[in-house]
């Protein structure tokens, strides 16, 4: 899939040896819609997982460190960071039990 950088290359390419943009002007629309990111909803789950304060997160840091291995510093915000990436990431793969699997990897019983 091509980045909207590319497709502005390629369109402004294509207007060099053509004197319409009509065609260019529904490829990028076309390789855009494509490119679009999906975003997940902004519901009940993911305000608390995006909304998660960078001192409540030393704890799930700590699990990261000692049991997945994660090399994360000690500075609240790089915590921050890493843990709402990971309860993210297991929202986005697992949904709604995104929090039983987290958990679970957290105490090393599955792989994620």
């Amino acid at each position: 899939m091509k980045t909207n950088e590319e497709l502005a290359g390629i369109c402004e390419a294509w207007l060099v040896d053509n004197d319409s943009c009509d065609n260019v002007v529904d490829a990028f629309e076309a390789g855009y819609r494509k490119a679009e990111a999906t975003l997940f909803p902004l519901d009940i789950v993911t305000r608390h997982i995006l909304g998660k304060p960078n001192f409540a997160c030393g704890y799930v840091a700590e699990r990261m460190r000692k049991v997945l291995g994660h090399t994360i510093p000690t500075k609240a915000e790089e915590e921050q960071a890493a843990v709402i990436y990971f309860c993210l990431g297991h929202y986005l793969k697992h949904g709604a039990e995104w929090a039983a699997h987290a958990d679970a990897e957290l105490n090393g019983d599955t792989p994620a």
